[in-house]
């Protein structure tokens, strides 16, 4: 599995890009489960903030998850 914390920052931006080949992807309040999964998520705003960061997360077997904290 895959476990990403991120700051909940709303003067940073962020772009997360998650797959799975047989898991479950899970970024904030989105879920997807199965086979052949990915998903592209942004920030509200993303593209105007100064400050910005992108997330790759990748797993061939397992779960990601990325989460805010904070």
């Amino acid at each position: 599995d895959v476990k990403v914390f991120l700051p909940n920052d709303f003067g940073v931006g962020v772009q997360v890009v998650s797959s799975s080949l047989i898991g479950d992807v899970r970024v904030w309040d989105q879920k997807r489960g199965g086979l052949f999964n990915s998903m592209s998520v942004e920030t509200p705003g993303y593209a105007d903030t100064d400050k910005r960061i992108v997330l790759i997360a990748s797993a061939f077997i397992g779960d990601v998850r990325v989460t805010k904290v904070g």
